[in-house]
């Protein structure tokens, strides 16, 4: 699951490169932008919280 999160991840970020940062946030390519940002930011969370899930499970005594 964290692969697959962390594809998803460099292909938002090469889409981020190809859009246009400095456009308008109420144009077309301003909200493309925003929403690739957004889930950008959002897979970042679920990798974050996926180690953080691993590396709790691996320090609890069995």
């Amino acid at each position: 699951m964290i692969k697959q999160l962390q594809e998803r991840k460099k292909a938002l970020q090469s889409v981020r490169k190809r859009l246009d940062g400095n456009a308008p946030l109420h144009s077309k390519d301003g909200l493309r932008y925003m929403r690739c940002l957004a889930k950008l930011v959002m897979t970042d969370m679920q990798i974050e919280q996926l180690q953080s899930m691993k590396k709790d499970a691996c320090q609890r005594p069995q």
